[in-house]
């Protein structure tokens, strides 16, 4: 899950991540990093999280498309700049 995580967020972003099925898995690439001890990225990426909500994304990829749209659209730039943190 984290080296998808990876993939995805230094191909096109959290954006790519969250749109594609590897966001699915978004839970246990969060808990990997931990485990992992890469508190630096883990805070990252809860940042992006915490745009969707206390539930976080939907682990149903259209939903959390939707979801993820509507994100997008109020925090673009943003999650532009979660990404080059990352």
């Amino acid at each position: 899950a984290v080296y998808m995580l990876d993939a995805e967020i230094n191909n096109g972003g959290h954006t790519q991540y969250f749109f594609n099925s590897s966001g699915d898995d978004w839970q246990n690439a969060l808990d990997g990093l931990k485990v992992m001890g890469m508190e630096d990225r883990a805070a990252v990426f809860q940042r992006s999280l915490d745009y969707f909500g206390a539930k976080g994304p939907s682990s149903d990829r259209k939903t959390r498309q939707t979801q993820l749209s509507k994100v997008y659209r109020k925090h673009e730039a943003d999650l532009k700049k979660l990404d080059s943190q990352y």
